[in-house]
């Protein structure tokens, strides 16, 4: 052989360079090797354990499902205003909000028919899909725009840029956690709950929000079809972050339309996402799976169109106003505020195109339009379209209403005057008063804002807006305290907002002698970010976001850390026989209470009792032959009410402590704050 390749040297270089087929397999020998060790290894040594990939498989179900149903009302919307060319950012946020409104509509009467259920909204969902495709694609395409602004950012504004992102991630993280927000629990995921549990829409007097328009609780009760309440609470977080797209979008089509084409006019873009994230109430509810947010979006989309009828002339941009004020106010009472400064102000302020007749009344019948599926669902289920307030019904008679609804004793003129400035000094979330932390800079740019534009109809008509909200805040405030809550108008805070971005660059440009107020302002902006950061950090380590996601705590411990001793009262009583039936005094939350249960929504359960049958023992003789079996009172609630409720006397109170002194003692069920009493054995 060796002579043979010595007479064929090309045939030798050509063995010689060709591996054998033993050294031809140890790669693949090598790969499967590996597969098996690496495989062991990680077999035993884990590293995520099976409880741990619960939050994140749910966290990922609860997001592409909500994220589907904001693409499935994307569609809806396009396809209703025939758009056939990518939209901008305001277009796009207003279609998928117009898109929403219908879709809760729609599942108001799924929910009247009967046929609340997963396998029918996984239908919706992917008929949706199929029959919008084109809608929702080109829908998409919208997004191009904040690649342009970016581009046209400078280096300072896109690390704004990033700042913000950070504290919109930081409610993405809260959102998929379990919802733990008070008006939430009370009623905005409690009545989906219940509708669920039954099937269809049912009447729950012992709730009154029951009788407020629900337009956003039927997209969380299609959320919460497929997902668990934080499909309900990311529905929130996608829909809020298109509004703050949406008023970018709206910030910066009509400044150049305001003032000319000035050269920041991309810059006010971003100014506006900074303007609302600064408010900490309205960046916290993106996560809280809140209705506020939604009645600023549709306020939003109302403007949008109202300017563009302005700019146009086309009518149909009236109609699509009217229509979209009816969902602002199908989702909260007070955003009516919104139509009476579309309908009102367009019709008296100089300046503006104004409404003929015709226009003018198809706009307001379209917006009563949408509104009455919400006044006919009360009427027929009580008699009163306005259910619970104003006209007495028999659950809600007059005098439980006024007892209610008692004026505010430390009602102040001088607060009022300087309102813009209360609010944002005063306003501290889920406190009394505005309830509302506005931030310090939205008031700070949207004052001279007004001052500023003050020549130009379109920016006067949002600060005429503002001024209606201004009185309708102070005196309504005057009678009913509940109504001083800034976020209840937050269907006007695009006005607000856009009136503040429009200042801000407009101020950078201004220049105290030898000192530009630009970078003092940029910083200043910086800072304020940086600051929300922070606290969103802090806010996030509290309430141990991190380690729920990951598995390290349970949804249970997770509960317990932010919900405290509630969580342990309602487990306790989750416990006790299915036949037993629990009256909870002085605690209204009821989304983790068990179905046999009823809450204390209105804080006033004992003062209604006591002001129908002042003796204890009739009392108690009523709610046993009611089927109660046990009060949950709520020690904490009731300390506070006697020392605030000014329509309980004190020989109300004694009334109260003789009818529990007649009961067995109570079990604690939840520290000191929680006792259980047993009225009668279950059934």
């Amino acid at each position: 052989m060796s002579t043979f390749y010595r007479q064929h040297p090309q045939l030798a270089q050509t063995v010689n360079n060709t591996p054998s087929m033993k050294s031809s397999r140890i790669p693949l020998i090598f790969l499967i090797w590996a597969i098996i060790v690496l495989t062991g290894y990680y077999f035993f040594h884990p590293l995520l354990q099976s409880n741990q990939l619960k939050p994140l498989l749910d966290f990922s179900r609860n997001f592409i499902l909500s994220g589907s149903i904001v693409l499935a009302c994307a569609g809806i919307g396009t396809w209703l205003m025939r758009v056939h060319q990518p939209p901008d950012l305001a277009l796009q946020s207003m279609l998928a909000a117009l898109g929403a409104g219908v879709s809760g509509l729609v599942w108001l009467g799924i929910g009247a028919l009967g046929l609340m259920n997963g396998w029918l909204s996984s239908a919706l969902i992917v008929l949706s899909f199929f029959i919008f495709r084109k809608e929702i694609y080109l829908w998409c395409q919208g997004f191009k725009q904040w690649k342009t602004l970016w581009c046209l950012w400078r280096p300072v504004e896109k690390w704004l840029a990033v700042g913000s992102i950070t504290l919109i991630i930081f409610q993405l993280g809260i959102a998929a956690a379990p919802p733990v927000k008070y008006d939430a629990l009370t009623y905005h995921l409690a009545l989906p709950r219940l509708y669920l549990e039954a099937g269809r829409l049912v009447f729950t007097p012992h709730i009154p929000y029951w009788g407020h328009p629900q337009l956003v609780e039927m997209l969380y009760t299609w959320a919460m079809t497929l997902g668990t309440p934080s499909s309900a609470a990311l529905l929130s977080w996608w829909c809020s972050l298109l509004f703050l797209s949406g008023m970018a979008g709206f910030a910066f089509t009509w400044l150049p339309k305001v003032t000319g084409k000035p050269p920041f006019s991309s810059q006010v873009a971003l100014y506006s996402v900074i303007l609302i994230l600064s408010s900490t109430t309205a960046r916290w509810m993106m996560a809280w799976a809140y209705t506020d947010l939604f009645s600023a979006w549709f306020g939003l989309a109302a403007f949008h169109a109202f300017f563009l009828w302005q700019e146009t002339g086309k009518p149909s941009w009236i109609s699509w106003a009217g229509t979209l004020v009816g969902f602002a106010v199908g989702t909260k009472y007070t955003a009516g505020i919104l139509g009476i400064a579309v309908f009102g102000l367009g019709v008296f302020l100089p300046g503006l195109r104004k409404f003929s007749l015709r226009q003018w009344t198809i706009g307001v019948a379209l917006a009563l339009l949408a509104f009455l599926p919400w006044g006919l669902k009360n009427y027929f289920s009580t008699g009163n379209p306005l259910f619970p307030y104003i006209f007495p019904t028999p659950a809600y008679p007059a005098e439980r209403l006024a007892a209610a609804n008692l004026p505010p004793g430390d009602y102040s003129i001088l607060p009022q005057l300087i309102l813009p400035l209360y609010i944002t000094w005063t306003g501290i979330d889920s406190a009394s008063g505005a309830g509302t932390d506005l931030g310090p800079l939205l008031i700070l740019f949207a004052i001279p804002g007004v001052f500023m534009y003050r020549q130009n109809p379109t920016a006067r008509f949002l600060g005429a807006s503002l001024v209606i909200a201004w009185g309708t805040i102070a005196l309504a405030g005057a009678r009913y305290p509940h109504l001083q809550q800034t976020r209840l108008y937050f269907a006007l805070l695009p006005a607000l907002v856009a009136l503040a971005s429009w200042a801000w660059p407009n101020l950078c440009s201004l220049k105290i002698p030898q000192v530009s107020l630009q970078p003092i302002i940029t910083a200043m902006a910086l800072i304020i970010l940086m600051t929300s950061i922070f606290q969103d950090a802090i806010h996030w380590a509290r309430m141990r976001v991190v380690p729920y996601l990951l598995g390290i705590i349970t949804e249970e411990e997770y509960l317990q850390e932010n919900l405290g001793a509630y969580i342990y009262a309602m487990k306790a009583i989750d416990q006790l026989p299915p036949t037993s039936k629990i009256l909870m005094l002085w605690e209204a939350r009821s989304l983790y209470a068990p179905l046999h249960a009823i809450p204390d929504p209105w804080i006033d359960i004992w003062r209604e009792a006591y002001r129908t049958q002042s003796d204890p023992n009739s009392i108690l003789e009523k709610w046993k032959s009611e089927g109660i079996t046990h009060l949950l009172v709520y020690q904490g609630g009731a300390d506070f009410m006697r020392a605030e409720d000014r329509a309980i006397s004190s020989a109300g109170w004694e009334s109260f402590d003789r009818l529990l002194a007649s009961l067995p003692a109570p079990v604690n069920v939840g520290g000191q704050y929680y006792l259980l009493y047993q009225v009668q054995p279950p059934h």
